[in-house]
Parts: C-alpha cells; structure tokens; sequence
C-alpha cells in the first residue's frame, strides 16, 4: 500500500468509495467523476503504478473483472456500448497512478466524446460521497420476482426499525409474487413480506422475517425543505447491487405533480402529487432509496425521474437525468404510520392483497388481446386463467366476460383491482359473469393472496 494513494485507501477503507464488485485480487467501484452513467473503476488491491508495471496475474484479473462489469452495465442500465480505458503515464491522462481501468458504458446519442480525460472528484463530490456513505447502512436491496409475467426487478428500501420494517415505493414491489432483500450493512439477505401500500402516493411497507438488530436510517423533516438546498440521492441504481449509487443535486422546487408511466399499473401511469423536484441523476433501481440533505436526514424517498422519449416515469430513464421527483418523507411517514396501526383507508391497504388469478382486458377490446370474441362488450374479459390460483378450480375461461362481484357491476379492469383491494384473502365472492355461448352465469369463489397491485 503507497501511503499517498487514493486508490489503496479506498482499498484499506480509509476513503468511501462505492463499492459494487470485490475478488480476491481486484475492486470495482464507481467513478466519482463520471464520464457517463454507470462509470466504473476496476483496480488491482496490491499498489501497481501503471501498466508497465502491473504483474500480469494482477492484470488479468483486473480484465476479467472489467468484462463482468460490462457485462452488467449491458444488462442492468440497458447500456448499447461500452468502452474500456486505460491511461499509462501523465502524457496518457493518468491522474491517479493506481492502475486501474475504466468501464465507461455508451449509450446511443451520449454526448461522450473521446479522447476523454479523466479527473479527480472535486470537493462536492467527495462531500456527497460521505453523506451518502453516512446512510448506506440503514439501506437495503429489494429483489422481486413477478412470475406471472415472468420477469424480475429491482430497487431500494429504507430500514425504519431494528426488527426489520422498511420502507418503499409501491412501484418496487408491484405485481411481486416474491420479495427479498439484502441489509447493506449486515450482507444477510431476508425474505420480505408487504405489510400495506398506497397506490395513489406510492408509497409501501415491507417487514423483512426474522430480522433484528438492523441499523435504520436517519430521518428529517421534509416540511423544512427549502428551494436551492443540496441534496443528495442514493439507492440501487441499476440493481447491481453492492455499495448504494449516489448522486448529488439540489431541490428544484416543492408541492409539484405529474404522472408517471407504469407498465404495471392497470392505467399504464400514475398522477403524483406533493413532489419535491431535482436535478439529481436517480436511475432506475434507485426507487425507494432516500432523498438525503447535507446533514444525512432523509428527507424524501427517491421516486420517478425524466424518461426516455419524453416524460416521465419508473424506468427507462433518460442518460444524465436533470429532472428527478421524490416523495417528501412525512407524507410517506404517515402513510407508513396508518398501516402499521391497521388504519385502512380508500387509499391504504393493509395486508395481503385478494387474489382471484384472472388476467382481464377490457371486453370491447377481447380480440386485440386473444381473450376470444366474447359476445358481451361490457364488463372485462377474462384473457388468461393462472394455474393454481382460485379462478382455475372454477369454471371460467378465456373469453369469459365477469360483469359483476359481490353484485357490484364491473366495467373496467381499474374496476376489479379497485374492488379486490377492498377484499382480503379468504372472503368468498360471488362472480357473474357471460360465458362465450352469451350464457349468463354465476360462481363463487375464495379469493387467496396475490401481488401487491
């Protein structure tokens, strides 16, 4: 280790650094300098000048862990391209004389040009850099799987009790059939359960099982927010996982609304209201992390951002974000509050969600979606009925047009999903419902948990 390195410093974890991939012989962290989104730095642990100096075990390693980052920057930002750098000597742009390689992802239309010279962080960035590091351990990873559609996703949650209650968005844990999380501080990874949510604020509680003694985060006052003040947001930034992503910024303005696209949600968007805005470059994965001031108080949850092709929205984000919005953390509080005490309301649900295991569109448009050619228009067709679920010991299937439950008529899928969500598992509902011969008919049925909606 050379005394006066910055790179063996971050090794020795004398310097924060974010951390997000570690081996026997190499490191990769996050460029605190970015020259693009997703930045990395892979760096031998033993102190090597340069390339000529390098031992070549060390270098390989170093390449092998470059790939497997590039790898995920493909995978996880959505990255089109990616460049591997190396700067041998001053007259290279070598700043740092650490060896190390840059993994600079590319994305198609970045204003990256090169030659690119690399340089030190400056003074804020390596302030964020502490502030973010002062929350780090009240963080998890959340991991879902949505088997139903046969994907999974990621984000961040914020532990709020030493027994394991973390708070969230909704969108991160939307349509999950599985949730795990990962305490940043301790590594263990806990399986999650969802204790409540509120679509309208998007904001969700999970319990993490059989945990203890976790370090929470530090909580402020968002009604002391100020225009102008820095911030800065942390979080999973492309699920990758590893140390939280940071990025520092400042507020914008308060109490702003817009609507987010959600591919999840029924409507395909979500009007928000009560925002704070900033020029913070959150990324997806970073939903549900904090909004932090410069004195390490959370103060809002990080939440939706500028999406690519214009608007706004929970993924896709566009490179270099300037528009970011997050939750205000006592709106998000109190939301927290009322499902902890069980104080259900239109807008909070608590407990599990009801579950009938249909998927349903619209019956005027059955046939754009192969729900067959119902002969109802009005209600919502069944398109597809999950196995194993309480819809498939009954008689419905696809073409199947539910019109009323528990004699409520049904007219629209929001509907439904409205209607569930005031249901819990294990009620028993009566179904109506037109049958493809143009049979009205009726089923009962006992509705089981599902995905949070």
């Amino acid at each position: 280790m050379a005394a006066d390195c910055i790179f063996c410093k971050i090794v020795a974890g004398e310097l924060p650094a974010q951390v997000i991939a570690e081996d026997e012989r190499t490191l990769t962290f996050m460029d605190i300098a970015p020259a693009n989104r997703g930045h990395a730095l892979v760096i031998p642990k033993v102190h090597t000048q340069d390339l000529l100096e390098i031992e070549p075990d060390d270098l390989a390693a170093v390449v092998i862990a470059a790939q497997v980052q590039a790898k995920k920057a493909k995978e996880r930002l959505g990255a089109d391209g990616v460049n591997l750098l190396n700067s041998c000597g001053a007259a290279a742009w070598q700043t740092v004389f650490h060896f190390h390689m840059h993994v600079i992802p590319r994305y198609h239309g970045d204003p990256l040009k090169l030659p690119w010279i690399p340089s030190p962080g400056s003074n804020a960035d390596i302030a964020a850099a502490k502030i973010a590091q002062s929350v780090d351990k009240g963080l998890v990873d959340i991991n879902t799987s949505l088997s139903y559609q046969g994907s999974q996703a990621a984000g961040t949650g914020m532990v709020l009790t030493s027994n394991g209650l973390v708070l969230t968005n909704n969108h991160v844990i939307q349509g999950a059939t599985s949730i795990t999380a990962r305490d940043v501080n301790n590594n263990k990874v806990y399986t999650a359960t969802v204790v409540g949510y509120d679509i309208s604020k998007d904001v969700a509680l999970l319990q993490l099982k059989n945990a203890s003694g976790l370090a929470t985060v530090s909580l402020g006052n968002s009604r002391k927010v100020t225009r102008g003040e820095q911030v800065v947001g942390v979080g999973n930034a492309g699920g990758i996982g590893g140390t939280p992503s940071y990025a520092a910024g400042s507020v914008l303005a308060l109490n702003q609304s817009l609507t987010a696209s959600d591919s999840e949600a029924a409507a395909g968007s979500e009007n928000l209201n009560g925002m704070i805005e900033m020029n913070v470059d959150i990324q997806p994965g970073d939903s549900g992390g904090p909004l932090v001031n410069s004195k390490g108080k959370v103060i809002g949850i990080d939440t939706a951002a500028a999406a690519m092709g214009g608007g706004f929205g929970f993924q896709n984000f566009a490179p270099n974000v300037t528009q970011a919005y997050a939750i205000p953390i006592n709106t998000a509080l109190s939301i927290a509050t009322s499902i902890e005490n069980g104080d259900a309301t239109t807008s909070v649900h608590v407990g599990g969600t009801a579950f009938m295991g249909v998927e349903i569109v619209p019956a005027n448009q059955a046939s754009q979606y192969n729900a067959g050619s119902p002969t109802a228009t009005s209600g919502v067709a069944v398109e597809g009925v999950i196995p194993a679920s309480p819809a498939a010991a009954t008689a419905l299937v696809t073409g199947d047009v539910i019109t009323s439950v528990n004699g409520q008529s049904i007219a629209t899928t929001i509907g439904l999903e409205t209607l569930l969500q005031s249901l819990k598992p294990g009620d028993v509902v009566q179904v109506d419902y037109v049958d493809q011969s143009g049979a009205a008919e009726s089923l009962s049925l006992t509705l089981s948990s599902g995905p949070a909606q």
